[in-house]
């Protein structure tokens, strides 16, 4: 039986991998003809709205994750989706990446958006850590969007750690076994926003690179070859995507 899934299976898997080689060369392409047609959409300083229909979006998510994977960090291209998602009014959006290389340069964003985006700077806050709200950016007008940066020692690294303390207890005599459950490990992981509506993750391969794992259980996943020149219409799309979806919570 095994002999004959083999052949089976690697036919499946040519398919498949002809298919997202299509897939993500159309990406490109699109992207390399809507810059041709619509050099500006690109620019830093266009404003979503200005650029593309938003009336059909059914829905915005109450907190959205931009994973980038499998490419390197174009900071340029996150200042350009932040100010998309202050344009939209999406309340609370993280920025993810394995080896921390965004939240390391957090401060940097932070200054490059005030610097090309002056007037929507005041709408956000900018939470540099996920415990301390004293490190919290705040400024005198309402903010409408809080931006967080998140890494692997956030997601997949925490629960290790929690583990590692919690069997650290239990030795101690600190912690009883009956005291483990599902309303401590939530305690302990809590962070200061929603657990996530959406996450896009971008590059080759569609991962989860270790995401809050504890965090992304009713998160609605799609992917995107590249964040690199990605034109409004692509992020507008997702959301489109996203409005459609209809979550029914396990029923």
């Amino acid at each position: 039986m095994s002999t004959l899934l083999r052949p089976v299976l690697s036919i499946i898997h040519i398919i498949y991998t002809i298919y997202i080689l299509i897939k993500t060369q159309w990406f490109y392409l699109n992207n390399e003809i809507i810059r041709l047609i619509n050099p500006k959409s690109l620019k830093l300083n266009e404003c979503i709205l200005n650029e593309c229909d938003t009336s059909g979006l059914k829905k915005l998510p109450g907190h959205l994750i931009v994973v980038i994977g499998s490419e390197n960090v174009s900071f340029v291209d996150i200042i350009k989706i932040i100010g998309w998602t202050v344009a939209l009014g999406i309340p609370h959006v993280s920025f993810y990446d394995q080896d921390g290389v965004i939240k390391k340069q957090s401060n940097e964003f932070k200054k490059e958006y005030q610097k090309s985006k002056p007037d929507s700077y005041p709408k956000i806050t900018w939470d540099f850590d996920k415990l301390n709200n004293n490190k919290n950016e705040t400024n005198s007008y309402k903010s409408t969007t809080k931006i967080h940066f998140l890494c692997y020692k956030d997601g997949k690294g925490n629960i290790v750690n929690l583990t590692k303390d919690i069997a650290q207890a239990v030795t101690l005599g600190v912690l009883k076994h009956e005291e483990i459950d599902s309303n401590l490990i939530n305690e302990k992981l809590s962070y200061n926003f929603p657990e996530p509506d959406l996450a896009i993750v971008f590059g080759n391969t569609f991962s989860t690179f270790g995401l809050l794992p504890w965090h992304i259980r009713l998160t609605a996943f799609f992917h995107l070859p590249t964040h690199h020149n990605i034109p409004p219409k692509s992020f507008i799309n997702v959301l489109a995507k996203y409005g459609g979806c209809e979550q029914r919570y396990g029923k």
